[in-house]
């Protein structure tokens, strides 16, 4: 029932025209939490557990139009991930929004971050600017 509820969620994102999102976040509750907030504000989502996950997702499939990415995670970290990107000219333009408890932010040289804990409006919002600008 629940991958017909996706299905049906990834038709309306479609049709919307939204941006692709791929949510990297290795903490399961909030991974889930993530992805059904930009799920039912109307986008398609892809979820990845690590790094390793999301770039095993990005070499074999369409482009997303924006990653939310945790810094801190096993297996591959979202810094790691970050500089595989930058090394493939179609992922290295993908708007990265970074979202870290850990990390000081405000010191992070990133255009696109978010400091948990936030807000499901404040996610939104971040996604609805990043995906305005110009690639």
């Amino acid at each position: 029932m629940e991958s017909a509820a996706v299905e049906a969620s990834d038709h309306a994102a479609t049709q919307l025209g939204k941006p692709t999102v791929l949510v990297v976040d290795d903490a399961e509750e909030l991974q889930a939490a993530l992805c059904d907030t930009l799920r039912a504000a109307g986008y398609l989502v892809h979820c990845a557990r690590n790094g390793a996950e999301a770039l095993d997702y990005l070499l074999t499939s369409p482009a997303p139009g924006v990653i939310v990415l945790d810094l801190q995670m096993p297996v591959m970290s979202g810094w790691d991930l970050m500089a595989i990107l930058r090394r493939y000219t179609r992922l290295a333009r993908i708007p990265v929004l970074i979202i870290s408890a850990g990390e000081r932010l405000a010191s992070v040289a990133h255009p696109h971050t978010l400091q948990k804990p936030f807000s499901g409006d404040a996610l939104i919002d971040a996604i609805e600017r990043i995906a305005k600008e110009p690639t």
